[in-house]
């Protein structure tokens, strides 16, 4: 069994995990979003592809870097009535 400590253990490593790690052949890497769903239900209010596809990252062409994005699309609407939260461990526009 995972207890709350070792769950936000895990999301801080996630979030963490780039901070100290560079190399030539990367470049900079940086953890640029972290999403949590939490159900009220221990086996779960709803499938994770629905929920996934609640989150996305519109790709513009050619994009060489984070900034060519277009900002994240979070659907938060009707989350509260699936029994569902959404917590933003890490969030940039």
């Amino acid at each position: 069994m995972v207890s709350k400590d070792d769950l936000g253990n895990l999301w801080e490593a996630l979030e963490w995990m780039f901070n100290n790690d560079t190399a030539a052949a990367r470049g900079k890497m940086a953890t640029r979003g972290l999403y949590v769903f939490t159900h009220n239900s221990k086996r779960g209010n709803a499938p994770s592809h629905k929920l996934f596809k609640r989150i996305s990252v519109p790709k513009m062409k050619c994009a060489r870097q984070f900034d060519d994005y277009k900002p994240i699309s979070i659907d938060e609407i009707g989350l509260a009535d699936l029994g569902v939260h959404l917590e933003k461990l890490v969030h940039e526009d």
